[in-house]
């Protein structure tokens, strides 16, 4: 099996069996995540579910379901496209371009009226980080797919 391709009696047949694939190449290519994912899981889930046109959001009900040849196709695609020509998520959905772009306006939005209320005196630079990095923190993409984050609130 060489790094773009298959044996044509590859064992995947299920989201699970994909899932793990996917964990293992974007791991072993030194990915580096950012753009709605925190690390090589969540990217993979994303794109799996994504491509197999499931809620991004809901994993678990999937994880054993047999798939058909065509999709298991249609995913190895994706898992290599992002692992071995290393595009980027934003490049493989169209979604996460149109998610990213909007949360990007609106950080704009966002640090021009903290950087307004710096330069008016009512909060200082440091006030003003905080508020950035709470914003940030608050609005970044969220796929959800492992449960709560760490603070509890799914946030």
């Amino acid at each position: 099996m060489t790094a773009h391709t298959l044996p044509a009696s590859h064992p995947f047949t299920t989201v699970r069996d994909l899932l793990r694939y996917a964990v293992s190449r974007f791991t072993a290519a030194g990915l580096v995540f950012g753009h709605g994912s925190e690390n090589a899981y969540d990217e993979a889930a994303y794109l799996i579910l994504h491509t197999l046109h499931l809620p991004i959001d809901t994993l678990e009900p999937f994880m054993d379901a047999r798939l058909l040849p065509e999709e298991v196709a249609a995913v190895l695609q994706v898992i290599a496209r992002r692992a071995v020509a290393r595009d980027r998520i934003r490049s493989l959905t169209p979604e996460q371009r149109q998610q990213l772009s909007a949360t990007r306006d609106a950080f704009r939005t966002e640090r021009q009226r903290v950087v307004e209320q710096v330069r008016t005196g009512s909060v200082t630079r440091e006030q003003a980080r905080q508020q950035l990095q709470n914003w940030r923190r608050e609005h970044r993409p969220n796929v959800g797919l492992r449960g709560p984050r760490p603070n509890g609130d799914g946030n």
